[in-house]
């Protein structure tokens, strides 16, 4: 065996070597300061007191009130400054039950 062909062999076996080792050697970072989502149990029951910064505004109605007479706003709130918001929100809930059918 010629003596690069040895140098060459010896320098991948030392590589090899090293490549192996690191999957083996164990993580020097502690993991006690990994913080981890709160479990909850997935449930459609809520409130807003749970969830003060939570609203969504998805703005006018496309519906036409012409073609759907039947629709109706049963109660109009405005919270004002609630959570984070600065903004007054208008809430409208509305009752599809008539279009459902």
């Amino acid at each position: 065996m010629s003596k690069l062909r040895r140098k060459w062999l010896s320098h991948s076996l030392v590589a090899l070597a090293m490549t192996l080792s690191l999957g083996f050697v164990p993580n020097a970072q502690p993991h006690d300061n990994v913080t981890y989502a709160q479990e909850t149990a997935v449930t459609q029951d809520w409130t807003l007191a749970q969830y003060p910064d939570y609203y969504v505004i998805e703005g006018k109605s496309a519906i036409q009130k012409e073609d759907f007479p039947q629709l109706k706003t049963t109660t109009e709130k405005v919270y004002k400054k609630s959570g984070r918001s600065t903004k007054r929100v208008t809430v409208s809930d509305l009752q599809y039950a008539d279009l459902d059918g």
